[in-house]
């Protein structure tokens, strides 16, 4: 088991409180730690293979996907993707094309999802994903949990 990005992985964990076992199975479900565009389709920069996230070609994403209206896809570690993330990102001034910056994002958005979700990995993940439990857990929600207990076990 291993991740690209890790020290950024360890260092933004550290920064929010998220244990690293949780950073760990996220990041890697996401993008296996690689600083890139996601593969949504039709989404802003989605391509094979996919593109590496700079500071200059974020700028591009952010007046296409926030400004202009254009399809948004995930960004960066953690894949942060909702529209209205990144304008929120911008405010708390992280800069979501550095990987640890992405990371505290995310993973302050995990840890929000597991705080209100009572420490249930698989309903956080599921909201992480989905952004909500409509349907119940999802697919994502429950590989999530089963990577964070492999993580756990890993790290111990």
């Amino acid at each position: 088991m291993s991740l690209k990005n890790s020290a950024a992985i360890v260092f933004a964990a550290q920064r929010v409180g998220l244990p690293l076992h949780l950073a760990a199975a996220l990041v890697e479900m996401e993008s296996g730690g690689a600083n890139v565009y996601g593969g949504d389709v039709g989404g802003y920069f989605s391509q094979t293979p996919r593109k590496a996230v700079t500071e200059e070609n974020y700028a591009e994403f952010y007046r296409a996907v926030v400004t202009n209206g254009a399809l948004s896809n995930g960004v960066g570690l953690t894949q942060i993707t909702y529209r209205d993330f990144h304008p929120d990102a911008k405010r708390k001034g992280l800069r979501l094309w550095v990987p640890e910056d992405n990371c505290v994002y995310g993973f302050q958005l995990l840890k929000s999802h597991l705080e209100a979700q009572g420490g249930n990995i698989a309903k956080a993940g599921t909201l992480y994903n989905a952004g909500n439990l409509r349907n119940g857990i999802n697919p994502y929600g429950y590989r999530l949990a089963k990577k964070a207990q492999a993580w756990k076990e890993a790290l111990s």
